[in-house]
């Protein structure tokens, strides 16, 4: 969890340094990055239990995806 947390404080302290549109364009790339992972676990579900390390490692990398979408989109207001 460590590891998510030093991630996304990276992200945040580029997302600083960001113009507003590199921000709604991160912002966009990241949204479709979500959705194409939300299908793969879909797909995975299929060859792989819940709990294995593949959904495990998924399931992190959606959360990771969501939290940075959440800062990209705070970063985003701020610059309104």
């Amino acid at each position: 969890m460590m590891i998510l947390l030093d991630l996304t404080s990276n992200n945040q302290q580029n997302e600083t340094n960001m113009t507003k549109e590199q921000i709604q364009n991160h912002l966009e790339q990241m949204i479709q990055y979500l959705e194409a992972m939300k299908q793969d676990k879909i797909d995975a579900s299929a060859f792989h239990e819940e709990d294995s390390e593949f959904m495990v490692d998924l399931d992190l990398d959606i959360l990771l995806c969501s939290a940075t979408i959440n800062d990209l989109t705070k970063q985003l207001n701020n610059r309104r």
